[in-house]
């Protein structure tokens, strides 16, 4: 701590530091200005030392310079700023300075509660000795501090006294030189003159020696520096009103973060004066900008008082704030004085009632305007009551006409409401006929009464005119309303009360006699511009009122109102304008005049509208907007119900009637609503239409959103210059919707504390999670097919609501139009959907006939996860894609009935990766029976043969299905079909070894490169040779392409140049079509196209594609982001119908499918480090690409034996439908080609492998598997040696169903028992069943291939159990 030295300390400003953000702090000022009753204990020293004062708060601290004690004093005068919060401790701390005897020490020391401090004046607090215990503290000194809460700096400067600033003279000069500097420009260069302000005083000093020479320059010099005193000042004027805004923002983010403020009572008052201080303001913000000129502003507020304002504003929103954090704004040192002031305003209340008022004459809730009527009438007035009032101009009275029963007195309580929220209604007179003696002297008492009420400071004024002169209480209008008005208003020095308008109100004046109206006008108008500018009069009279014309016509501002809603001014009575489009209705809709009497209806709508023009336009709107069936039947809804007894109550039954006719689809309603009233600004149409649910009967075109704007209900509320206009709904609509109780019955309620759904997709999902459920329709038969659903239409109406049913068809399309963000929430909703519920929405699909859309709608949806970067690894993602290939394999049977779900294809569907998701426990739910099924059924390939060949003359190898082409190098080419262990020898006419083979994919041609590069293609059923041709390539790699039509033939190089020869030769003429070089790192790691014309080998950040005529790239797929990978260890793989790439990387353990139509990822998942030589692994798609299976070889370590490892994926999705492990034992494999056969359901392994075991070392095998899952009507089952095969258990509940069965499975894959009842549908139609009973409680059928006689599948049925 080096607190700077001095010998006296003076009081400096506080620098206006930015503290961002109010929280639950307080920035206060606290100066430290001296310290009396110290002791001094170092009288050896030679002189006084030095003291100085730390005060330190939390982590803050702050010191004083160190002054010497003079006279037992020691005087600072050091300010600081410090911040607060309720808890805050105040330590303070006096130090003995020392230079060189010893170290700084603390002499004197205490702590206390800030905000216990009293603020705004001078306190002494007691010092304690450090040494002292806590019980017996002793005093040793006392200081004296000042706190206050930190307000903006206010520099001062040196002024000439003998200078009058304020003379006309210097005010020219000033404004000529401010008017050559715009404020931006000042701004700019702001710190530049606030250091030549800093300098004023050496300046002034030199300008006085200059004015001695020239008395002429004493002007000047003393206007110049002036001015740049109003410059710096108005600047920092301006940045204080800028910081005004910022606090009382900054306030209101502190009330509404702190909840628990509206939990306490005694924040009441506090809040209630923060609502008033801001309005106060606001108020004084407006009047201070309405000059628009920096210079003239400047030169106005250098004369003006609102630095005094602004001051004022600061420090009341510093206790305002002080007054939250503590909880109460009573202090307990002011809780006497406040006594008093009650007491005091008792007083004045007893002499203000005796004035003789008029009863019951307040304003009334309940006869305001409908929201959304009359709206231009009220913004009128209320835009005049907020115009200044400080020029000629201006008028102060507002003179409201019209003819009788027109809406004047609705209107006006409306206004008397809205001035009444925001603390500004002074007096409201509301004549009527139940008021009785009116007369001119109770309407002044009134007004006299009501503004003592309004504010303290007047009522305080009030009491002691009358407490002079008592006669003033029954004096006539003119004397009362002028002393105890005028006078009062005129002299009342509140601060913040005469900032903004305050208005007085007086209804129906027609009600009294012209004598006394005469008097109350003009006393009104006598005196209206003697007033305080903010003052405001707003009377109602009607259009035949000469005595109101006579007075108030030049002196007043007059508004008339009409009859109708559009505030034209139309003369047109409400029982005409009901009679008028009646008759257009009843000409527009002959069908009325069949039920119904105008002359009737008109007498029924009068009495139900109220007087409320627009209930009888939203009738009017309704029935236009109906079709010939739902006329009737809303006016029946109307007309049925009882007679209002208020005018929201007649609203409530037109609404009733309306959503009951328009709004059926209470998905689409509450949606649209919710957006609408919970939106924070007006929406354009294309986005209301766009979010909006439409109804979900196809026939019906017509948008919920074109109906609600055909009614009236959603009206335009700006019209940009550019874009759409901006619409919202009825402010009377919004009403009724927010209310529980008045739209009850709808179904709809917007709840404004319930976070809306943002989008239609979000609303859908929201009614699928709460609808959809197992058994929907709540069958009692297991069999029920859709057919017989579908016939009884009322079931389906009864259990899937038509909001469901909307639901269940278009949740995705919405989630696609709608671009809509996964976010949490969303993720959430989707996840609940997907684990809970996605199988219940195949039984609602397949029950409304819609199996067919199932694919694609999950299509679409994976497609839009993706788009949002959701991994194929993701539970959203691998839950769908499930759903997907369970839909695709067994739709046939999901389309017959809603339980064959559960019943026959789910117990089929295997089980991928440990994934239960979508196998729910639905045993319980079952009408009749429990199901599972048995692990047999799995999701792998199954091993049916494997053949092992030991040659000591190969040297290479390639298979094709079953077949294994073996070449020598003695020239001799073997072919061995594994299945039937068959072996055919060809002659090949060379003399040296074959270094390469291929076997075309039709398996008709096969070819093969000779050691001494001669190239031969032979056929490949007798080996008779088709052409051949010398190529000259010596590490020769060959490969037919897919259509059999190409075949390319790479002579590797390994060098440090990479570039290899290709050349690509016609398969069926034997030419060459082109040679050329590439960029190869592996003689493996490329993939050929299906046509053979191009070829993908990988690159630094993927995978380029090289057109092989031209040798040209012509694409470059990346992987990932746009870094170094490695090229190495990656193998490739071209789908058959040319549409994806897959991809991958041993590096990076990544594998990737890339969509070459639209140039992106398909998906990409993580797979196992690919270790060993590539030419080891394996990648290939079906011949149909829907598969793409991936072998994996993983060399022996000391842990574990040698291992291969089968991927397969489901390329549309990106499901990873099997991984299992194939142990090799010791065998180090070299290299493997994988060939899948073309149905998919069979694959062969073709590996080249050393092993120890073998005397020649080296082994060649091949493996044969096959895919044994049952599927539905798509492939017979593969038949192996195993004894067991996949069962499925069904437990029944009572007794045995059926004692036989039929013997063959029906064309249809259904199981009937011996009375053709359906039993379960099998995936082998046509196929035999034998029926065998095991015991008492069980039967078994067996499902056997109709030819080979062997038992592909069994049922296993036990009764008797509940399960």
């Amino acid at each position: 701590m080096e607190p700077g030295d001095g010998a006296t300390g003076q009081l400096t400003s506080t620098t206006n530091v930015h503290r961002t953000g109010l929280g639950e702090t307080v920035d206060i000022e606290i100066s430290v200005i001296l310290a009396m009753k110290y002791e001094n204990h170092h009288k050896i020293l030679a002189r006084n030392p030095s003291f100085f004062v730390e005060l330190s708060i939390g982590e803050e601290k702050q010191c004083t310079n160190a002054v010497q004690i003079k006279g037992g004093r020691v005087v600072w005068d050091k300010g600081m700023m410090l911040t607060i919060n309720a808890s805050s401790n105040l330590i303070i701390r006096m130090y003995c300075k020392h230079r060189h005897v010893r170290d700084d020490h603390v002499v004197a020391e205490a702590s206390y509660e800030v905000l216990e401090l009293e603020r705004n004046t001078d306190i002494a607090l007691d010092l304690y000795d450090p040494k002292s215990s806590a019980q017996n503290r002793t005093v040793v000194a006392s200081v004296t501090l000042r706190l206050k809460v930190a307000l903006s700096v206010t520099f001062k400067i040196g002024e000439n006294t003998e200078m009058d600033f304020r003379s006309l003279t210097c005010l020219k000069h000033m404004e000529a030189i401010v008017g050559t500097i715009s404020p931006e420009k000042f701004k700019q260069l702001r710190p530049a003159w606030v250091r030549l302000f800093s300098s004023l005083e050496t300046f002034s000093s030199l300008a006085q020696k200059v004015a001695e020479l020239d008395s002429r320059a004493q002007v000047a010099v003393g206007a110049m520096a002036s001015a740049i005193k109003v410059l710096v000042d108005q600047i920092k004027r301006d940045e204080r009103i800028e910081a005004l805004g910022r606090i009382m923002c900054e306030l209101y983010e502190y009330v509404v973060d702190a909840c628990t403020v509206r939990k306490i009572a005694s924040f009441e008052k506090t809040l209630q004066r923060l609502l008033a201080q801001t309005a106060e303001c606001a108020y004084f913000i407006s009047d201070y900008q309405r000059i628009t000129m920096f210079a003239q502003r400047a030169v106005v507020n250098m004369i003006s008082n609102a630095d005094e304002m602004i001051s004022n504003f600061e420090a009341a929103f510093g206790e305002l704030k002080i007054a939250l954090i503590l909880g109460s704004s009573l202090q307990t040192t002011l809780v006497s004085y406040r006594i008093l002031q009650i007491v005091e305003r008792i007083e004045n209340l007893i002499r203000i009632d005796r004035l003789p008022i008029l009863e019951n004459v307040g304003w009334d809730s309940a006869k305001t305007c409908l929201r959304g009527t009359r709206e231009a009438t009220i913004r009128s007035i209320v835009q005049w009551s907020s115009q200044r009032g400080d020029n000629a101009f201006t008028n102060n009275i507002c003179l409201l006409s019209g003819p009788a029963s027109c809406g004047k007195s609705t209107i006006v309580h409306s206004i008397a409401k809205l001035f009444h929220e925001q603390n500004r209604l002074g007096v409201a007179v509301f004549l009527h006929d139940e008021v009785l003696d009116v007369s001119s002297r109770k309407i002044s008492s009134s007004i006299v009464h009501q503004l003592a009420g309004y504010d303290s400071t007047i009522q305080a004024r009030i009491a002691d005119k009358i407490k002079a002169d008592q006669s003033l209480v029954w004096a006539d209008i003119e004397r009362q309303f002028r002393v105890l008005v005028v006078d009062t208003a005129s002299s009342a020095d509140s601060k913040l009360l005469l900032i903004g308008p305050i208005l007085i109100i007086i209804d129906n004046l027609h009600l009294i006699s012209d004598e006394e109206r005469y008097k109350v006008l003009t006393t009104i108008s006598d005196h209206s511009k003697t007033l305080p500018p903010n003052f405001r009069f707003l009377l109602t009279c009607r259009d035949d009122d000469d005595v109101a014309w006579r007075i108030l016509r030049n002196v007043s501002r007059t508004q008339r109102v009409g009859y109708d809603d559009s505030d034209n001014g139309s003369n047109g009575e409400l029982s005409q304008y009901i009679a008028d489009f009646l008759t257009d209705l009843f000409s527009k809709r002959p069908l009325l005049s069949e039920h119904y009497n105008s002359l009737q209806l008109q007498g029924v709508f009068e009495a139900r509208a109220r007087g409320m023009h627009f209930w009888v336009s939203l009738v009017y709107r309704s029935v236009l907007a109906c079709n010939e069936v739902d006329i009737i039947e809303f006016l029946s809804l109307l007309l049925s119900a009882p007679s209002p007894l208020s005018n929201n109550e007649a609203m409530d039954q037109l609404y009733h009637a309306i959503f009951k006719v328009f709004f059926r689809l209470e998905l689409g309603a509450q949606h649209l609503f919710d957006v609408m009233i919970q939106s924070p600004k007006p929406l354009p149409l294309s986005y209301l239409r766009r979010m909006a649910c439409i109804p979900w009967d196809p026939t019906n075109k017509v948008n919920i959103v074109d109906t609600t704007k055909a009614l009236g209900l959603i009206i335009e509320i700006d019209r940009p210059e550019k874009g759409e206009s901006l619409y919202g709904i009825h402010p009377s609509l919004e009403d009724f919707l927010t209310n529980p109780r008045r739209c009850e019955t709808t179904g709809v309620y917007v709840d404004r504390n319930v976070p809306i759904d943002h989008s239609a997709a979000e609303v859908c999902i929201r009614i699928m999670n709460q609808s959809l459920r197992y058994n929907i329709c709540r069958l009692d038969d297991d069999m029920t097919t859709n057919a017989e659903i579908r016939d009884n239409n009322q079931l389906i109406e009864q259990h899937l609501s038509r909001s469901l049913r909307y639901a269940c068809f278009n949740w995705i399309l919405h989630l696609e139009n709608e671009d809509q963000e996964l976010n949490d929430t969303l993720r959430l909703k989707l996840r609940t959907f997907t684990s809970s519920h996605i199988l219940h929405w195949i039984e609602a699909m397949s029950i409304l006939g819609h199996v067919e859309d199932i694919d694609s709608k999950l299509n679409k949806f994976l497609r839009w996860l993706q788009a949002r970067d959701i991994k194929t690894g993701d539970d959203l993602y691998v839950v769908t894609a499930y759903a997907l290939c369970f839909v695709r394999k067994f739709s046939a049977i999901i389309s017959k009935g809603p339980l064959q779900i559960y019943i026959s294809a789910l117990p089929l569907m295997p089980q991928v990766s440990g994934l239960s998701l979508l196998r729910q426990d639905v045993s319980y739910l079952l009408p009749s029976r429990t199901i599972y099924h048995n692990e047999l059924i799995e999701p792998s390939w199954t091993a049916t043969s494997t053949t092992e060949l030991e040659f000591s003359d190969d040297s290479c190898s390639f298979n094709h299905g079953t077949f294994i082409a073996l070449g020598s190098r003695s020239g001799l080419v073997w072919v061995i079909n594994c299945r039937t262990n068959y072996t055919m020898e060809w002659q090949i006419n060379v003399n040296k070894g074959v270094q390469a083979l291929t076997i075309s994919p039709d398996r008709k041609q096969l070819g093969a490169v000779m050691e001494t590069g001669q190239f031969s293609v032979h056929n490949f059923e007798n080996g008779e040779r088709i052409f051949y041709a010398e190529t000259g390539v010596k590490n020769p790699f060959i490969l037919y392409s897919n259509d059999c039509k190409s075949i390319l033939i790479i002579d590797y190089c390994s060098g440090t140049s990479r570039t290899s020869d290709y050349h690509l030769w016609d398969a069926l003429t034997g030419s060459l079509i082109v040679s050329g070089k590439i960029l190869l790192h592996d003689p493996l790691g490329f993939a050929l196209s299906p046509n053979g014309h191009r070829i993908a080998v990988p690159d630094e950040v993927g995978v380029k594609v090289i057109d092989l005529l031209t040798n040209k790239e012509v694409t470059d797929v990346s992987t990932g982001p746009r870094k170094r990978m490695s090229e190495k260890n990656c193998i490739l793989a071209w789908a058959p119908d040319r549409s994806t790439l897959a991809i991958a990387r041993g590096a990076e353990s990544i594998l990737y499918l890339w969509n070459m139509h639209d140039g992106g990822t398909g998906w990409a998942c993580t797979i196992d480090a690919m270790r060993g030589p590539i030419s080891s692994h394996s990648l290939h798609f079906t011949a149909d690409s829907s598969l793409l299976i991936l072998c994996l070889s993983c060399p022996r370590t000391q842990e574990r034996e040698a291992m291969i490892i089968l991927h397969t994926w489901d390329t549309r999705t990106g499901l990873l439908i099997r991984k299992q492990t194939i142990l090799q034992g010791k065998k180090i494999a070299l290299s493997r080609n994988l060939y899948i056969f073309p149905d998919g359901q069979e694959i062969s392994l073709l590996s080249n492998s050393y092993s120890r075991d073998n005397h020649n070392g080296w082994d060649i095998s091949m493996t044969l598997f096959a895919d044994n899952t049952p599927a539905y009507m798509t492939h017979p089952p593969i038949f192996n040696d195993q004894k067991m095969v996949p069962k499925i258990f069904h437990v029944l509940s009572g007794r045995e169903p059926s004692s036989t069965y039929a013997s063959k499975v029906d064309e249809d894959g259904c199981i009937v028992n011996s009375t053709g009842k359906p039993f379960v549908f099998a995936p082998y139609p046509n196929y035999d069943i034998s029926t065998s009973h095991l015991s008492s409680t069980y039967t078994q059928l067996e499902i056997k291939h109709p030819e080979a006689k062997l038992v592909v599948f069994k049922y296993v049925l036990e009764w008797g159990s509940k399960g």
